[in-house]
């Protein structure tokens, strides 16, 4: 059994922190406590590979965590012939041995051991240097040997078995098909429903009914009909419109049509005359929506689509496949790097010209600067030079 790996939240690594460790512990130090891309490559060349079996090939199963993700450890992990499998997402709870057989009795035994020591030393607490003291106890309780046999064992992965992990839905499907309303609200009567009545085709109905219903035309009626049929304003989905534009095609009679407007179905436009030899018309199926319907028919909900998420499987990051796609990524974050560096140089160069260039014209401009106040020196020091030769003249002529 190789030894376990104990990370702290330090900068530096106290002797303390180690009083009664288990033999062979490993220990890191990170910032937040947690694992690191150095601390893991750190464990598998100086931990892994010295406590490891010496037969080879060996199988390394880790999660999907990114600090296992590192070029130069499974790189190193091919060196050794080392086969590194990762499981597919989710399934740690299920396909991870340490998580089955392992990690629930060592939290249970840390607890309880928490509890001892705490009875056993009143007013004290559990800290990182008592830590060693009360997980090695634990440890040793956990850790045996025919628990881990037992955790690689109930996961299928040795002995080999593909049948060992079973996922059965035991909830049972709900029927989507939908309840009658008066079974669901336990009511003999509920007004303002009713059932819908079965369609049937316009062959089934008697010719007495038929009779009955064409002779129940009003004048309103008649007349209504005539107007929409001359405009062309059909309500297609309209019964009695229907009914009285079937009457009109198997009479063949112009009773109901003005004078102009021809007897034979023929003259009637061509969706007309389709719609009228509908075997359905009476019921409007079969029936083209009009253009007023689709225009005051209320905008539909859009029905989601499922996300179409990829499928993940556990994958093999030793293979050949897995090691050309590190080293492309390497090679381009490389790549990356590197051009982020020649822009960085880039920019520090052209931040320097700009201070170099300020320098200059700074330096330019107390150059002229100083001229200037040498010209004006000058300047004064020759008026300065006249007027005293035009004193020392004045002087000479007054005494003559």
């Amino acid at each position: 059994m190789i030894p376990p790996l104990v990370i702290f939240s330090r900068k530096t690594l106290n002797p303390e922190l180690t009083v009664q460790e288990v033999p062979g512990t490993m220990y890191g130090l990170s910032d937040s406590g947690w694992m690191t891309s150095d601390i893991f490559e750190n464990w598998f060349t100086h931990h892994f590979l010295v406590h490891a079996p010496a037969g080879r090939p060996l199988l390394l199963l880790i999660d999907g965590h990114s600090t296992h993700y590192n070029s130069s450890f499974i790189t190193k992990a091919a060196h050794e012939k080392v086969i590194i499998f990762c499981l597919p997402p989710n399934t740690t709870h299920l396909l991870q041995p340490l998580d089955k057989s392992a990690f629930g009795p060592l939290k249970t035994f840390w607890n309880q051991e928490c509890q001892d020591y705490m009875s056993r030393n009143p007013g004290k607490v559990v800290t990182q240097y008592s830590f060693m003291q009360v997980f090695s106890r634990a440890w040793y309780r956990a850790m045996t040997t025919p628990n881990l046999v037992s955790a690689f064992k109930v996961t299928g992965v040795y002995p080999v078995n593909r049948h060992a992990i079973e996922i059965l839905s035991t909830t049972p499907k709900k029927s989507f098909q939908p309840e009658a309303l008066g079974k669901k609200t336990g009511l003999a009567f509920i007004p303002l429903y009713s059932p819908v009545a079965p369609k049937c085709s316009c062959s089934s109905r008697s010719s007495s009914d038929q009779m009955s219903s064409d002779d129940d035309f009003t004048i309103e009626e008649r007349t209504r009909f005539r107007k929409r049929f001359i405009e062309g304003y059909d309500i297609l989905t309209d019964k009695r419109y229907n009914l009285w534009l079937q009457k009109f095609c198997d009479s063949n009679t112009s009773t109901d049509l003005p004078p102009a407007s021809s007897t034979s179905s023929a003259c009637l436009p061509s969706s007309v005359s389709s719609i009228a030899t509908s075997s359905n018309l009476l019921f409007g199926e079969g029936i083209r929506v009009s253009t007023l319907k689709k225009i005051l028919k209320p905008p539909q909900p859009e029905v989601a689509k499922p996300p179409n998420y990829p499928r993940n499987y556990g994958k093999v990051l030793t293979s050949a496949e897995n090691l050309k796609i590190i080293q492309d990524k390497e090679r381009l974050k490389s790549e990356m790097l590197a051009e982020k560096e020649r822009k960085r140089q880039e920019r520090e160069r052209k931040k320097e010209e700009r201070l170099e260039e300020a320098k200059r014209k700074k330096e330019e401009r107390e150059r002229k600067k100083k001229e200037k106040e040498m010209a004006q020196m000058r300047k004064n020091n020759e008026q300065v030079a006249e007027d005293i030769d035009f004193g020392k003249h004045y002087t000479f002529e007054s005494f003559e």
